[in-house]
């Protein structure tokens, strides 16, 4: 039994470098010739909270370390701020794993909007901090709109082809 639990999670976190890295590809493939008039969503850190929220032992730190470093240094992000930003959010999922599972769906997509939120703010400040030429506010906006407003659509696709299923009800030991 404990072989087969074994394989279960390692498949599992296969699955969440491999869908990662579907999104990240995904997210770095040509559209077209003309300029895009919406930023590319961040489907990435989508797949990572989705994950991060419904089985987290599918995500260890070192997995999300990889994954998100990696497809910051792809991008050509600000190298470390969003990795630090879904490390402080792992830390607070893990304290809010009851809360989630007893308010539902509205407050997982809730929190995941205000972590996408976060992490935009902290990569223009670190950009302002730096002297680095900062985004147009309405991009920053749009982009950070978008990348949450994704979260249910992603989950869902997600949900369709892996056991991805509601967070826990655990009590939380504050």
């Amino acid at each position: 039994m404990e072989r087969q639990s074994l394989l279960v999670l390692s498949l599992l976190r296969l699955a969440v470098v491999a869908v990662s890295a579907l999104c990240l590809l995904l997210s770095l493939a040509p559209a077209g010739l003309a300029p895009a008039a919406l930023p590319m969503p961040d489907l990435v850190t989508l797949v990572l909270l989705g994950w991060m929220i419904r089985r987290p032992e599918a995500v260890p730190l070192p997995l999300l370390l990889a994954v998100s470093l990696g497809a910051e240094l792809l991008r050509g992000a600000p190298l470390g701020i969003g990795t630090l930003c879904l490390l402080a959010a792992a830390e607070l999922m893990d304290r809010l794993r009851g809360w989630l599972g007893r308010n539902g769906f509205l407050a997982e997509w809730l929190l995941a909007a205000l972590i996408v939120t976060a992490m935009s703010l902290m990569q223009c400040l670190a950009l302002w901090i730096s002297f680095g030429p900062l985004p147009p506010a309405m991009a920053v906006l749009s982009y950070t709109a978008l990348t949450a407003a994704l979260y249910p659509a992603v989950l869902f696709i997600q949900r369709l082809v892996l056991p991805l299923h509601a967070p826990p009800l655990v009590e939380v030991g504050f």
